[in-house]
């Protein structure tokens, strides 16, 4: 696992990190299986709004460059008793989901499912936020709801604790509101590898995160 420093901040405790390294790397080895877990570990030590605001561009700009899954720590938090997998309900949702399971199993944790519930696309949008009502998102009978049941069952088959998470509001909201009440331990998504301006329309979710989130934020990648 290689480690650097982030782009305009000021370095993390350096012995807090240090160790936070050493506890991955032996939580990562216990379920590497002799496949690569190449991983870029980002020391990022934004302290005020304002660091968080314009470093978060370059932070979004080394995950959009890197071709690995990248670990954003402002804040280290161990050992990992409880990881929030958002969801798009998509198919690189697995890539989240495998990091999910691979820290799950090995600590063991307890892993909260967060679907993320989309507002319309910006053109369509008319002043007022529209959502899908939750109760048709989780339906058995919808795509979404058939994902989140395959991820929740995939989970529990390997032992894992396993939670489905549904807040109202806009997507940035809803991550605020679950990480403010259920405090995980670290954030996974999987990267958004749509273009920029389906992104913009559709809305995303890795860019606004970096400006504010203080959990270890790890952004996966097909490098498993």
């Amino acid at each position: 696992m290689n480690q650097i420093l982030a782009p305009q901040s000021r370095p993390v405790r350096w012995r807090e990190m240090a160790a936070y390294t050493n506890y991955l790397d032996r939580l990562l080895n216990h379920h590497a299986q002799g496949k690569d877990r190449d991983l870029l570990l980002v020391s990022d030590g934004s302290g005020h709004w304002w660091q968080q605001l314009t470093g978060g561009v370059s932070l979004y700009r080394l995950v959009e460059q890197s071709k690995r899954s990248v670990l954003i720590v402002r804040e280290p938090r161990w050992p990992i008793r409880h990881i929030l997998m958002l969801s798009r309900c998509q198919e690189n949702d697995q890539i989240a989901l495998a990091w999910a399971e691979r820290l799950a199993y090995a600590e063991p944790a307890m892993v909260s499912i967060l679907p993320i519930v989309p507002a319309l696309p910006r053109l369509h949008q008319m002043g007022e936020y529209i959502q899908t009502p939750t109760d048709i998102l989780l339906s058995p009978a919808t795509l979404s709801g058939a994902v989140l049941e395959q991820y929740a069952r995939h989970l529990q088959q390997q032992g894992i604790s396993v939670r489905i998470a549904l807040h109202r509001g806009e997507p940035d909201t809803q991550i605020r509101n679950e990480v403010a009440i259920h405090d995980p331990d670290i954030v996974l998504i999987a990267a958004e590898t749509e273009p920029r301006l389906v992104r913009w329309l559709c809305g995303e979710l890795i860019r606004p995160l970096l400006r504010w989130i203080n959990r270890p934020l790890l952004i996966g990648k097909l490098n498993l």
